[in-house]
């Protein structure tokens, strides 16, 4: 009886991811949720879910603005907003009409260009390929797939692993620059992508050439970030020196992507159980804490230092259940979504992070809902779980 109301709440918890995830649909591509922004990783990872339901179009449309707004150089926008946008937390009404949005590449602190958009973007594109078939979009935005790849290869070290400003990586508000774990997990998974597309198109060159880099970089990850110390995990990142804090969204890429070998996989999973024994999912970025400096002062001010480090997110318990499904813990992983489904089944809808299992509300800033990341991982976990997404 018990497993019948679980069974019955999680796909409650899709019905209602659905209607968030479409809500978040326009006529140019998939915003974040309430804040009615484009953002590039949210809705590239959202994208996953919305293949799942057969959305084919509105992902089409998503990869389509950002490669409009793509830059001589090469790069896509990180976001699509009004320059004005971060105001909105100082409850300052800021328009999101279309022709008040504009591209920014930067980082957030201005400290350099922002690029960790630009690995998930080829993964999505490869993702909306695979499940599409549509090989004419690839044929003819092959070439700007190619310049992307070429744009990144100016922010590499000499082991090929991306190099980062401060603020890069999705986590902004924690101050890392360099060889960022979760940045250079995505890079790895692109650059296979890349090969993949390349070999869909007869480019057996590009696609050999694609496969070299991959293999470099995915062998450049184990020396570089790989660290045995405290039970062995992938270092959070490498700048001066290894920062060797158990970051879960990297750890868990690394076995989703499969560049984990499989004596590195049983350790990380070690530590995710250990992570999830303290925090039912949804699922904390990390258990340890940073130095307090290393938190950007606006978000200390706001009342909001704990938004990437100390709240839980959605997507990665998401990312935690996608990774014992890989690894053939089934069980595990249907509990994983239960524990999801029950507080998106009482919210009425995704919410983006929350403290003990509850959406966070503060002063400067509340958990925004409907959120597209969420819920399209969601979708995409509970569909690979054997669940029924599609209407």
């Amino acid at each position: 009886m018990v497993y019948d109301i679980k069974m019955t709440q999680i796909k409650e918890a899709i019905k209602i991811a659905k209607a968030d995830l479409r809500s978040c649909y326009t006529k140019r591509g998939i915003k974040t949720g309430s804040r009615g922004v484009y953002w590039s990783w949210d809705s590239f990872f959202a994208s996953f879910g919305s293949l799942e339901i057969d959305d084919f179009e509105i992902v089409k449309k998503n990869l389509r603005l950002y490669l409009d707004y793509q830059n001589k150089n090469g790069n896509i926008p990180k976001r699509v907003a009004n320059p004005l946008y971060p105001l909105r937390f100082l409850k300052i009404p800021i328009s999101e009409e279309t022709s008040k949005q504009k591209p920014s590449y930067m980082s957030p602190y201005y400290t350099g260009k922002s690029i960790s958009q630009c690995p998930v973007f080829i993964i999505s594109f490869f993702q909306y390929v695979e499940k599409s078939k549509d090989l004419e979009f690839l044929k003819v935005n092959y070439s700007k797939l190619t310049k992307i790849i070429n744009f990144l290869s100016n922010y590499t070290y000499n082991s090929g692993l991306l190099r980062e400003a401060i603020g890069g990586g999705w986590a902004e508000s924690v101050l890392k620059r360099g060889a960022i774990s979760y940045t250079n997990m995505c890079y790895v998974k692109c650059l296979d992508c890349m090969s993949q597309m390349a070999l869909l198109l007869h480019k057996k060159d590009n696609s050999d050439f694609y496969k070299s880099q991959y293999l470099f970089v995915k062998k450049s990850i184990d020396l570089k970030l790989w660290e045995d110390v405290g039970g062995g995990f992938y270092s959070d990142w490498f700048g001066f020196n290894r920062h060797h804090y158990f970051n879960s969204d990297g750890n868990l890429l690394a076995i989703w992507f499969d560049i984990a070998d499989e004596g590195k996989i049983l350790k990380i999973n070690r530590q995710l159980n250990k992570l999830l024994n303290v925090s039912n999912p949804p699922l904390p970025l990390t258990s340890d804490r940073y130095y307090f400096w290393r938190i950007y002062f606006t978000n200390q001010l706001a009342g909001i230092k704990n938004y990437h480090v100390g709240f839980s997110w959605l997507w990665l318990g998401c990312l935690a259940a996608l990774v014992k499904l890989k690894l053939g813990e089934k069980k595990k992983a249907i509990q994983i979504l239960e524990s999801i489904s029950k507080v998106i089944a009482r919210d009425k809808t995704v919410h983006e992070i929350y403290r003990k299992n509850k959406p966070i509300k503060l002063l400067f800033y509340k958990s925004e809902s409907p959120w597209a990341w969420g819920a399209g991982l969601f979708i995409y976990a509970c569909s690979k779980a054997g669940f029924k997404v599609q209407d």
